[in-house]
């Protein structure tokens, strides 16, 4: 049980960086800014929580059942909206806009560095 409680408490410290990294680039790059404030938010989607509700009063098992593959893909449909909300905060210009702010790293390796990171999630 400590080794759980253990691996949720770093999880929740790099949450917690991820968390501090967004608002740094939030801040300090007027394009992002500008980009994730004319988004709206919100969404049509059920929460896990209004499925998991209906799946409980339910009592016809194939509405159970569909309620039950819907909370499956809910966290997936989530993901791809907020992504598709988001996406500003995951390109490459963010990447070479920071990486190069260090005048004493050499150029060569932050093409690689970017490079190796749009070749490993792109």
């Amino acid at each position: 049980m400590e080794k759980k409680d253990h691996l949720k408490k770093i999880n929740k410290q790099k949450i917690d960086e991820i968390i501090e990294l967004v608002s740094y680039l939030y801040e300090d790059d007027i394009w992002i800014n500008q980009s994730i404030s004319s988004k709206g938010t919100g969404s049509d989607l059920l929460t896990i929580d209004e499925i998991k509700q209906a799946i409980d009063v339910t009592e016809s098992f194939k509405l159970k059942t569909a309620l039950n593959n819907l909370s499956i893909g809910n966290r997936n449909s989530r993901i791809i909206e907020l992504l598709s909300r988001y996406h500003v905060l995951f390109n490459e210009r963010i990447l070479r806009t920071y990486l190069n702010s260090n005048p004493k790293v050499n150029r060569l390796s932050i093409r690689k560095k970017v490079k190796t990171y749009i070749s490993k999630y792109y």
